[in-house]
């Protein structure tokens, strides 16, 4: 269940007190709302890959898959910061608070076993006109989800 990594990740978010100083206008899936306080981030997926089936024994065993999001940061220049420095601190802001974090989310729909940064985006100017500027990571959460291959 897809959405189950987008929940856990908004719960740790809530739970970082550095996040919600680093990024007032919080953390969005797929699209932040119209007039979103700078700095903020959107998380997307990114796809999926499987990693097999392992049986623990003839009634059962688990699932492995990973999960990839995207988080980019959106940032709208100010004119008092370098915009590829202030983009690449909140990178590492958010990397640092993110990067193979505990995230919790009920074994029975894919427990999350950790998450690593598999990709990155450098700092770029998004819309030339607003002057907003967007960098992030790609992660991939590893999950395991228990197969019960004896339904009786």
């Amino acid at each position: 269940m897809p959405s189950r990594v987008y929940e856990a990740l908004a719960t740790r978010w809530d739970a970082k007190s550095a996040l919600a100083a680093a990024f007032p206008g919080g953390i969005w899936k797929d699209r932040a709302p119209p007039k979103t306080t700078y700095p903020y981030v959107v998380v997307t997926g990114a796809g999926f890959g499987s990693r097999g089936f392992t049986s623990g024994n003839e009634d059962g065993g688990a699932h492995y898959w990973d999960q990839r999001v995207q988080m980019l940061i959106f940032w709208k220049e100010d004119e008092s910061s370098d915009p590829v420095s202030a983009v690449g601190t909140l990178m590492r802001t958010m990397d640092a608070n993110i990067q193979e974090a505990p995230l919790s989310i009920p074994a029975s729909e894919g427990h999350i076993l950790r998450l690593q940064k598999v990709g990155w985006h450098e700092p770029t100017m998004e819309e030339e006109e607003d002057r907003i500027w967007t960098g992030g990571y790609d992660y991939e959460a590893q999950r395991r989800e228990i197969v019960d291959l004896d339904p009786s």
